[in-house]
């Protein structure tokens, strides 16, 4: 007969905590929301983003 594994022999499990947002994609969600045409172009240098450009265009009709 197996013995039955007892709550300390389980796995701890896994946090469902989400993690948490880097400041930069803090600072840019706002801005995305309220861009209606343009571009955003992020600079990266060794795998970390380090600069942000917004161009916004206004449509004339």
């Amino acid at each position: 007969m197996k013995p039955t594994p007892s709550s300390d022999d389980a796995p701890a499990p896994a946090s469902r905590e989400k993690p948490s947002t880097p400041a930069w994609l803090q600072w840019l969600e706002p801005r995305l929301e309220a861009l209606r045409f343009g571009s955003v172009h992020l600079t990266v240098h060794d795998g970390r983003i380090t600069q942000i450009e917004l161009t916004e265009r206004t449509r004339l009709t």
